[in-house]
């Protein structure tokens, strides 16, 4: 929060409102609330609660939306994305644990797995794509737009907690998503389309078949929409 504050005072708002400390950065703030631990409250209600200490709760009007992203054309089977680059260790299945997921799910579904990484992560992208049975692509991006672009395309999303969960959500994309050592309740993805499971260890621990039962289910949920879709759009025409 040192460079959080740092940042605030440097935008040179005429009000800054943050939690604070007795650490020096805590001078830079204004408008200033003493920082207690809120437990289990999901972070967005604790920025939330600078402004109405009232609140606990965010409601689905509420949650982050991006909008205008473009879309690229990945593959004629559907997309499921999957990120090999996370700095949070124990949400990152290993690439042999993650195989066997996708490769049990290419089973009972058909589609192209898009293997995204940082540049520096790229061989891990291309190893994990030579144990995979069914198609995929490695797309490793340089640039947040490119990054957002190809997330955007894809149908669902299957990825260790961090930054990427909470972008898809705010895509609107079905999500499996991994805790491993990180608190659920507080880092959630804001959306009504993530399936997220939990463990204190490593996600590599998880039991294998719930989280293929979600990955399925959230495929069957992306095909009947896309269905829908189809069919309300030819009635239209």
């Amino acid at each position: 929060m040192q460079m959080m504050n740092l940042f605030l005072f440097a935008l040179g708002a005429r009000f800054r409102y943050a939690y604070t400390t007795k650490s020096w950065d805590s001078f830079l703030v204004n408008q200033r609330v003493n920082y207690e631990p809120m437990g289990q409250l999901h972070q967005a209600v604790q920025v939330l609660r600078l402004i109405d200490p009232n609140i606990d709760t965010i409601a689905s009007d509420l949650y982050p939306k991006l909008k205008g992203v473009g879309q690229r054309k990945l593959n004629h089977l559907p997309t499921l994305f999957y990120s090999v680059s996370n700095n949070r260790a124990g949400c990152t299945l290993s690439l042999p644990k993650a195989a066997s997921l996708l490769n049990r799910l290419q089973k009972s579904h058909s589609f192209c797995t898009i293997i995204n990484s940082l540049p520096q992560d790229r061989e891990r992208g291309e190893t994990l794509s030579s144990l995979l049975v069914g198609p995929s692509q490695v797309l490793p991006t340089e640039s947040f737009t490119e990054f957002l672009e190809i997330l955007n395309s894809c149908d669902a999303v299957f990825v260790g907690e961090g930054g990427v969960s909470h972008l898809a959500a705010a895509l609107k994309k079905p999500i499996v998503a991994l805790f491993g050592g990180t608190i659920l309740s507080r880092w959630r993805p804001l959306t009504d389309k993530a399936i997220c499971f939990s463990i204190q260890g490593h996600v590599d621990d998880l039991p294998e078949e719930e989280v293929l039962r979600a990955l399925e289910n959230n495929f069957l949920t992306t095909r009947s929409q896309d269905s829908l879709e189809h069919t309300e759009n030819t009635e239209e025409k």
